[in-house]
């Protein structure tokens, strides 16, 4: 599985409209929607990283039709191509790949001790919780876990609809080795990987491929 990575400030000052006006329709009313040109790039990005790896990989010059699960997850019409998109602060984020994804980008804030042992209480898992409970670094296992959370929801296509304590998740000495529990989903247990950039984004993958990488496109690429 591939993700294409890109800073989505370097979007700025240029001529996006070009670019806009060759997305579908019912895309460039969606961009166009949003009051903050930083939403406006995020999501912009995402729709050229996604025709990026359509040409570069697949040779694929006019986008597949797209189409929208119950809850609202993005698929192509007649392919077996499937990807998925998220952003956070400067990034942008785009797997594609021939198997079912999901993906999640996080800016990692800081957040209080307290207010994270609050969230984790409320919507992770009783197992979850008590871990964070015990380490140091609090603020980095609990956005692990929360993309984690985020990049199964978005792989199975059920989104927030399912609760996160359904299911759960704990990471080996390395940090690299994710285990996952579930009792809810029919799913076969999914790969997921774990990474982090910048020491202030983490990102997760959720994908029945074996291996994962992150190719980091400049803005350039995709204009």
């Amino acid at each position: 599985m591939l993700a294409l990575l890109v800073n989505n400030t370097h979007l700025e000052g240029t001529n996006y409209k070009y670019y806009l006006e060759k997305l579908p329709l019912m895309r460039q009313h969606k961009l166009l929607s949003y009051k903050f040109e930083c939403d406006f790039l995020a999501s912009l990005a995402g729709d050229l990283l996604l025709d990026y790896g359509l040409k570069e990989f697949y040779g694929i010059t006019k986008r597949p039709n797209v189409l929208y699960g119950k809850y609202d997850k993005p698929y192509f019409k007649n392919t077996k191509i499937d990807f998925n998109i998220s952003h956070s602060g400067d990034y942008t984020i785009c797997a594609i790949g021939n198997s079912p994804v999901g993906i999640d980008i996080q800016k990692m804030d800081d957040i209080a001790k307290e207010q994270i042992m609050l969230i984790a209480k409320q919507f992770f898992s009783s197992d979850e919780a008590k871990l964070l409970d015990t380490v140091d670094n609090k603020i980095d296992l609990f956005y692990s876990f929360w993309c984690l959370k985020e990049s199964f929801v978005k792989y199975t296509g059920v989104g927030l609809s399912a609760p996160l304590d359904s299911f759960s998740f704990s990471l080996g000495d390395t940090k690299s080795i994710v285990e996952f529990c579930s009792h809810n989903y029919c799913h076969p247990n999914p790969n997921f990987f774990i990474t982090s950039i910048e020491k202030q984004y983490k990102i997760a993958v959720c994908t029945e491929d074996n291996s994962f990488h992150i190719k980091h496109i400049s803005a350039s690429m995709l204009l």
